[in-house]
């Protein structure tokens, strides 16, 4: 587990990000940067696997409205094109459908 201090500067629309093994020194560094930031920053620490994990979580210090509007949608019609596999494969006979009924 990681612990990662995210600085958002909201004014330029920038993060900045440092990470710790240690709870301990993650908080106290913390501290530090709370302190210190400027009134149009934001200071956060969280506890992730990794800072792609904390990317798909907290996107809004990461990305722009657009691109996560961007990715949403190209996530949905992926989603839609498996679906759309999905029920073609169930609508689809079977091997068994097809075989020939056998007299008892």
């Amino acid at each position: 587990m990681a612990y990662i201090i995210l600085t958002y500067d909201h004014n330029a629309k920038q993060v900045s990000h440092v990470s710790f093994d240690d709870q301990k020194e993650a908080l106290a560094d913390l501290r530090i940067r709370e302190s210190e930031a400027a009134p149009h920053e934001e200071v956060v620490l969280f506890a992730s696997d990794s800072l792609e994990s904390l990317k798909r979580t907290h996107s809004r210090y990461f990305y722009t409205l657009e691109e996560m509007e961007d990715m949403t949608i190209s996530w949905y019609r992926e989603s839609l094109k498996d679906l759309g596999a999905r029920i073609e494969a169930l609508r689809a006979p079977s091997v068994a459908d097809s075989a020939p009924a056998t007299a008892d």
